[in-house]
Order: structure tokens, then sequence, then C-alpha cells
């Protein structure tokens, strides 16, 4: 019996967890589409749409909405690799920003 509960607590946090991943990724596509049409509204050549464009937003997007398997396969631990810290991307984003 206590096995049973058990197996229904984890599944039951198997399934929150994945809930809540499905949220943020819905969050983060809705993000990239407001940052699409935003980069639409400006005319080529403007500013702040290359500004946008460097971003690749659609690309991203491409991405974000591609199947979950097909994204772990060609990422991988991603773009940090494993065992980075959580603030290595940033980080290292912001030391290119400076250099340029």
């Amino acid at each position: 019996m206590e096995r049973a509960d058990a197996e229904f607590r984890a599944a039951n946090e198997r399934i929150t967890t994945m809930a809540e991943e499905l949220r943020k990724a819905e969050l983060v596509r809705d993000r990239l589409e407001g940052l699409a049409r935003l980069m639409g509204s400006y005319p080529e050549g403007h500013d702040m749409r290359a500004r946008l464009e460097a971003l690749h937003v659609n690309r991203a997007l491409e991405a974000q909405r591609r199947p979950p398997q097909r994204r772990a396969r060609r990422g991988g631990a991603g773009r940090r690799g494993a065992g980075a810290s959580p603030g290595a991307g940033r980080r290292s984003r912001q030391a290119t920003r400076r250099a340029s």
C-alpha cells in the first residue's frame, strides 16, 4: 500500500513538473511571437528592427515550435554545456557586447 502511494505521489510530481514546463514554454513562445510582431512593425533598415533581427527571434521561435524530441537531439546539453553555471551564457553574451 505504501509503495502504491509513493508511486502515485511520484507520478503526480512528474505531471506537475511537466505542466509547469509546458506553461513556461508557452510563455516563451508568446514573448517570441510578440517580439516578432514588434520587429515587423518597424520598416526595413530601421535601427530597432536591425537590433531585433540580430536577436534571431524568428530562428528562436522556429526552434521553440519544434517537438521536444527534435530539440533534445540537436541541442544536447544546451549552449552553456553540461555543468556550466546558470549565468554562464548571459555572462559570455555581456562580455561579447562590451567587446564590440
